[in-house]
């Protein structure tokens, strides 16, 4: 994929992942019950940049979206914490979709993700804030990241189906 395109298609994810992010963190109210817990829509987004771009494009574009959203949503914490859910995320499903050779669906890589990102974030929160009482979210934390990511993979499904049939990108893989 040449220069141009791949710039405006990489900056169109990474705008949309910064937006879905945002949502998401709004529609975090409805899992009040469990601090941290999200939809992760912006999983959608990672899964197409691992997809359609190398390694160090699509890493960028998820740090991107860290990064920006630590920007608009607050303080370093939000950054840090975000961060730290969306590198296992990223490095979790990137290894998956790179190395299974399609043995996990596009459902299975975003459970992957979700399970992940939410252990990612824990960690950094348990070493941020110097406490382990946030451990005791990782059960509920997990059994939310399947369902979501079950959703999400979903999503993702539909979208890729529609690149693949315009015929936009080859997968990188």
């Amino acid at each position: 994929m040449g220069g141009t395109k791949k710039l405006v298609f990489l900056a169109i994810l990474t705008s949309l992942s910064v937006v879905l992010g945002i949502v998401d963190s709004q529609l975090s109210v409805f899992f009040a019950v469990i601090p941290g817990a999200k939809i992760g829509l912006a999983n959608i987004t990672i899964i197409l940049a691992i997809l359609y771009f190398n390694f160090a494009d699509s890493f960028t574009m998820a740090f991107l979206k860290s990064l920006l959203i630590g920007f608009i949503l607050g303080a370093v914490s939000t950054f840090v914490i975000g961060f730290s859910g969306t590198l296992f995320s990223f490095l979790g499903m990137y290894l998956v979709i790179r190395l299974s050779r399609n043995t996990f669906s596009m459902v299975g890589v975003s459970v992957i993700g979700g399970v992940l990102h939410a252990l990612g974030q824990i960690i950094a929160v348990t070493l941020f804030y110097s406490s382990l009482a946030t451990l005791l979210f990782v059960p509920q934390l997990v059994v939310i990241s399947v369902f979501t990511g079950v959703a999400t993979g979903l999503i993702a499904n539909t979208i890729i189906r529609y690149i693949e049939n315009a015929q936009i990108f080859p997968k990188q893989y």
